[in-house]
């Protein structure tokens, strides 16, 4: 790479997250976002629409989207890790119906998402409209989350399914 084109792509990047960081500085005036709420990393999008709520310590990775529609929210307890290329909808087509008639006759599922304080969300998660994750969970990367998730778990898969309780979260016999 020649020194100009170097110079060309330093440049970009230093106004590509400029432009992140009055992004992410309109988001906390827009949405309930905690002071120490960390965005980690270039491109996360927060809808315009809807509620979002993001709690103390915890974080967002890289391309990261959180979209919510009109009465509708997403909640992030504490202390909470999400990792890069998260995804969260509130609103989604609802897959079994009959996807040959116009598309304004189409069925839709909505709900609010709330994950819980002390999680941890590997990379690349999908967790759909209408899912509460519970507190002290953990979710594996790639997983899609169709369906709430109790608390001190651990879980992954597509969609994800529970693999064992987290070390002192064991409910009690």
């Amino acid at each position: 790479m020649n020194p100009l084109d170097w110079v060309l792509v330093r440049l970009f990047r230093r106004a590509r997250k400029l432009d992140d960081l009055e992004r992410y500085e309109r988001y906390r005036v827009q949405h309930a976002i905690a002071p120490g709420f960390r965005f980690n990393g270039p491109g996360i999008i927060l809808s315009e629409e809807g509620r979002i709520s993001l709690g103390e310590g915890s974080y967002i990775g890289q391309h990261s989207m959180l979209l919510t529609k009109d009465g509708t929210e997403i909640v992030v307890g504490e202390r909470t890790s999400i990792s890069h290329f998260f995804v969260a909808y509130t609103k989604n087509t609802a897959a079994d119906q009959d996807m040959s008639l116009p598309a304004e006759t189409w069925s839709m599922n909505k709900g609010s998402v709330r994950i819980g304080n002390y999680c941890w969300i590997g990379f690349r998660v999908l967790v759909l409209e209408g899912v509460t994750i519970g507190d002290h969970v953990v979710v594996a990367a790639h997983s899609v989350v169709t369906t709430d998730l109790a608390s001190g778990g651990i879980y992954g898969g597509v969609p994800a399914k529970f693999i064992r309780w987290k070390k002192g979260f064991e409910p009690a016999t």
